[in-house]
């Protein structure tokens, strides 16, 4: 085993994970599939109201800005979808085209349907919201966009400054949900969450509650469940109790590690999951004095067994790491990247060969009089994170590296995240909204103007430029597997875990299906039913 017995014990006892394998008669799938028929005439006696406990707020109206990045998709659509499998779905666009220059997209847009306040959607709803994003600052996508048009009523044309292949990809994100025209103000902002989406808003007390009641003019078809009521409970262990109490029927298994085995244990309650699109990290700053030698890098990857770590204490939460992103990316993940295998002997091999050597006999490697100190930050609050730091502190002290590990606040962390002023941290891996994850290397991590910042080089630029630039499916797909192999030799970061995404729920939730985007987590709801 990667990690000590005392180390796991410890982490086991303080982190209330007594068992690690689900009691008899629990409920537990993959994936509940969803109803092929309507429910029972019994079934349809039952009140079709949901009571949901989610750890944050609604944060705004505005599905572009402060909404909450699980709730968007439920209220508004965008032109382009992601399904459950997290591939490109037809949503207010019933199809798209790209010219063959790269910089004219032409949709086809779905007609009949009206947002929830009976306005038509049609091409000037469309160019109106692209139009107000534009204008009200918006950043991404909107930036690339040159002019529109609208020829007929269902037809919408974007003409874009430069090529894009990702365009489609781009805007299957939430926040690019399509708004009521009339719900703008004259400064671009958003008065009212009105979309065309399952569900409309009908009520919300800040950092209370939030209700929703079905759209019956939804053009998949009205949901089942008629009313939603989410609770905010942040803390986790409060919101596993109030689904044993039955004070909510559902929550997801965001931030409930401690409380998820005692939920495991409990006959009443299922689990759904799904592996999802997000994976943790620990991302490293490469420009940093010490960070910077690879053989340092390599020393502390081969030091690390998170697989071991990840299976013993996360459980349900997550898998092991496969590749360099989740395996829901499919053609896009490359199977020459090789994530470095757990050997602390070629740590102490890597270690020694930079001149590092325990000299006082204190099981502490040094180098000219300095005891080699490494710093990891941490949010505070992310139970997985604060469990594998402490899996990280212990095995990287057995090659003699002194890992101090800082807790931060979320504001905290990413401050010092943006401004370069760290060794390492850990963190969920960013820029991959949708199916093709692209932006990740220049947007993200891997280019000189990305936010990160991690690792990069001229020629490293050169190929994720050439990658944004490719207009040719075969060509990209090379370009991303040459990028991972890349990357993965040079070790700016040590992937972790992949993300499942998970519903724990009582009994009487039927016909959820639980969808590979992580922001998608609640998407399963336009078709479940209470019975």
């Amino acid at each position: 085993m990667g990690f000590c017995m005392k180390c796991f014990r410890f982490l086991l006892a303080g982190l209330l994970v007594l068992g690690m394998s689900a009691c008899q008669g629990h409920t537990e799938q993959a994936s509940s599939a969803p109803s092929s028929s309507a429910p029972s005439s019994e079934a349809e006696t039952v009140e079709q109201t949901l009571v949901i406990g989610e750890n944050v707020d609604l944060g705004g109206l505005d599905p572009s800005t402060t909404m909450s990045s699980f709730i968007r998709f439920l209220i508004f659509d965008g032109l382009v979808e992601m399904g459950y499998d997290y591939e490109q779905v037809p949503g207010l666009a019933t199809s798209w085209e790209m010219s063959p220059d790269g910089k004219t997209w032409t949709f086809q847009l779905r007609e009949g349907v009206q947002f929830h306040d009976g306005e038509p959607w049609n091409s000037q709803a469309a160019q109106i919201n692209f139009q107000q994003r534009i204008d009200g600052g918006r950043s991404g996508v909107y930036q690339s966009i040159a002019s529109m048009e609208t020829p007929d009523e269902y037809t919408f044309v974007v003409h874009l400054s430069e090529p894009l292949f990702t365009f489609a990809s781009d805007i299957a994100i939430p926040t690019c949900g399509m708004v009521s025209p009339k719900a703008f103000d004259e400064n671009h902002n958003v008065t009212a969450a009105i979309g065309t989406g399952p569900f409309q808003l009908e009520s919300w007390t800040k950092d209370v509650e939030f209700t929703m009641t079905a759209n019956p003019n939804f053009y998949e078809g009205a949901p089942q469940l008629q009313k939603l009521i989410f609770k905010v409970i942040p803390d986790g262990n409060a919101r596993a109790m109030a689904l044993e109490s039955g004070e909510i029927d559902m929550m997801s298994g965001r931030n409930a590690l401690t409380s998820l085995e005692a939920l495991r244990q409990n006959p009443e309650i299922q689990i759904l999951k799904t592996m999802g699109q997000t994976s943790e990290m620990v991302q490293i700053n490469t420009f940093d004095p010490v960070m910077s030698s690879v053989e340092l890098r390599q020393a502390v990857a081969a030091a690390c067994d998170f697989p071991t770590a990840v299976s013993a204490l996360l459980t349900d939460l997550a898998e092991p790491a496969q590749g360099f992103f989740s395996p829901v990316f499919g053609e896009f993940v490359s199977q020459e990247a090789k994530l470095p295998a757990y050997d602390p002997q070629k740590a102490a091999e890597l270690l020694a060969g930079l001149g590092y050597g325990d000299s006082n006999g204190d099981g502490l490697l040094e180098k000219d009089g300095q005891t080699l100190t490494l710093e990891l930050l941490v949010d505070g609050k992310n139970e997985e994170d604060k469990a594998l730091s402490t899996v990280m502190q212990d095995q990287l002290k057995q090659v003699g590296i002194d890992l101090q590990v800082t807790m931060l606040d979320v504001a905290a962390l990413k401050e010092q995240l943006s401004a370069h002023d760290y060794q390492m941290a850990m963190q969920g891996q960013n820029y991959i909204p949708a199916d093709d994850p692209s932006i990740h290397y220049r947007n993200g991590y891997y280019h000189s103007k990305s936010f990160y910042n991690l690792y990069s080089t001229p020629q490293l630029d050169a190929q994720v430029d050439q990658l944004m630039g490719s207009l040719d499916k075969e060509e990209r797909l090379v370009l991303h597997h040459q990028l991972q192999v890349e990357i993965t030799e040079q070790v700016p970061v040590i992937m972790m875990f992949h993300r499942n995404n998970i519903i724990l729920a009582n009994q009487h939730l039927a016909g959820f299906q639980v969808a590979k985007g992580t922001w998608q987590i609640y998407k399963g709801l336009e078709q479940a039913h209470m019975e």
